[in-house]
């Protein structure tokens, strides 16, 4: 029996052995080629035939080319070639006969240009002025983009050149005032600008009379007005390099001038209208004072260019006008259009009658007023000089 069930579990394992055949190696997982990359296409696919084209972008304009006019307004670029052409024909009148009381006026005695501030501050216009060192301060308050300095003291215009000696070599307003206290560095300088020897001599004259006079006048600006807390070009940095920006780019000239004469103020208008420019600012300081109206300043100051801004600044030492506590000058402001019209129609003789009868006071600064009532006709026509090309 025993042997009987050995018998049958060999013979289970003998079937069990020929089943399984041979021993063989697992099959490897079956992989999936890889998918090939694409290169990038080199040029922009074209759009689809039936996709509406993209409508091509508003191009913006270009810039219009400016004029000569607009580039001399800019006063932060070189004054055009044009312009500068057009200054240098302006033409001197010839020495007066005598100066007003003998006197040379080194620099102002008007202390309160300040209140002129209302009516000039940003007014950028171009400059036209007599006398020294206000001109700077109130051009600097108008961004005068181009100064016209005239004076029928030779010497005045010489000021005017030993300024833009220093204007174009000194950084800061301390330095300009240091400058007119150092002879020997003038003299330098005087022989580096210029190369005629009578110049050479005629500046460096006018330098021993008027600096110390000038160096005072700097000095008494700067004690003022720290006082009255306004900034000025010999106090403001940035209204100093406008000034001093000004002569590097050729924006200032000097020069002999009366405004009662025959050629430089008609030189003035015919300079400013051959390249489209108008008289923004027009100072007399109280030059007006010592001559009639005659019928040469009527035809000078008609013949400006301007426009609707120009306007004339003017003083007159006359406290029965009005003048600032502490002040001995009368401060007035007209429209440069209503006095043309007054002096080719009124035959009103002086500044002291459209002063006293026509003037309209400020009603918040005292010693400022203003002329702007339309002038009143003659019944005779006052008589203007003509043009040159007319006689």
């Amino acid at each position: 029996m025993h042997m009987q069930r050995l018998m049958i579990v060999a013979c289970s394992l003998l079937v069990l052995v020929a089943c399984s055949g041979p021993e063989t190696a697992p099959k490897p997982p079956k992989v999936e080629p890889a998918a090939q990359v694409q290169p990038a296409p080199t040029t922009v696919a074209e759009p689809e035939a039936d996709m509406a084209a993209e409508p091509d972008l508003p191009q913006p304009a270009p810039e219009p080319e400016r004029t000569v006019a607009e580039r001399a307004m800019d006063p932060t670029e070189p004054l055009p070639e044009e312009v500068k052409a057009a200054l240098a024909s302006i033409e001197s009148d010839p020495a007066p006969e005598e100066l007003i009381r003998s006197s040379h006026y080194w620099v102002s005695n008007e202390d309160f240009h300040n209140l002129y501030k209302k009516h000039i501050d940003g007014h950028g216009g171009v400059w036209v002025g007599v006398a020294t060192d206000q001109n700077y301060l109130m051009a600097a308050w108008a961004k005068s983009p181009v100064l016209i300095m005239m004076d029928f003291d030779l010497q005045i215009r010489n000021v005017h050149e030993l300024y833009g000696i220093i204007f174009r070599r000194v950084e800061t307003a301390s330095e300009l005032r240091k400058a007119w206290k150092n002879t020997e560095q003038m003299h330098t300088w005087i022989e580096e600008d210029y190369k005629d020897k009578r110049k050479i001599k005629a500046l460096k004259k006018t330098f021993k009379k008027s600096n110390a006079s000038i160096r005072a006048r700097l000095r008494y600006v700067v004690k003022v007005y720290k006082e009255r807390k306004i900034p000025t070009f010999l106090t403001d940095e940035t209204q100093f390099a406008y000034i001093r920006d000004l002569w590097r780019n050729g924006r200032v000239i000097a020069i002999r001038g009366d405004l009662t004469g025959d050629k430089t103020m008609l030189s003035i208008s015919k300079a400013l209208e051959s390249v489209g420019l108008t008289v923004g600012l027009l100072y007399t300081s109280n030059a007006e004072q010592y001559f009639d109206f005659t019928p040469e300043y009527r035809r000078n100051v008609a013949a400006l260019p301007s426009d609707e801004k120009s306007l004339v600044l003017r003083t007159r030492p006359n406290p029965k006008l009005g003048v600032p506590e502490g002040g001995e000058y009368h401060y007035n402001v007209q429209p440069l259009a209503n006095l043309q019209q007054w002096l080719k129609v009124s035959r009103a003789k002086k500044v002291s009658w459209l002063l006293f009868r026509n003037r309209v006071d400020d009603e918040e600064i005292l010693g400022l007023s203003q002329i702007i009532e339309d002038a009143k006709v003659s019944k005779r026509p006052p008589k203007v000089a003509k043009m040159p090309e007319e006689t």
